[in-house]
């Protein structure tokens, strides 16, 4: 059975610039995050996910909720955010 050209995907338009989708995770020059997921803006200070154990610990919290709009890519790029900021290596390998 072969494919008509009729019958291909439209083709990738690599002309266009890509643009992220938006996560809702904003973080001013304090360090401090607002979140914007389904309705609601959630903001954390600074000095409440100074280390990696309390930013875990929003996570979890976070996970708790059930938000419209609260997806995991969103969760991912939140943790992602904060640790690039804070410069610490999220992906290192362990010992």
């Amino acid at each position: 059975m072969s494919a008509n050209r009729q019958d291909w995907p439209e083709p990738l338009n690599l002309t266009k610039p890509y643009v992220e989708p938006d996560s809702g995770v904003r973080i001013d020059a304090k360090g401090n995050v607002t979140i914007k997921w389904g309705g609601y803006d959630y903001y954390i200070e600074a000095r409440r996910i100074a280390t990696p154990e309390r930013l875990l610990g929003w996570i979890v919290h976070l996970g708790e909720k059930s938000w419209c709009g609260m997806e995991p890519w969103k969760i991912a790029h939140l943790v992602e955010k904060i640790a690039h900021r804070r410069q610490w290596d999220i992906y290192k390998e362990s010992a």
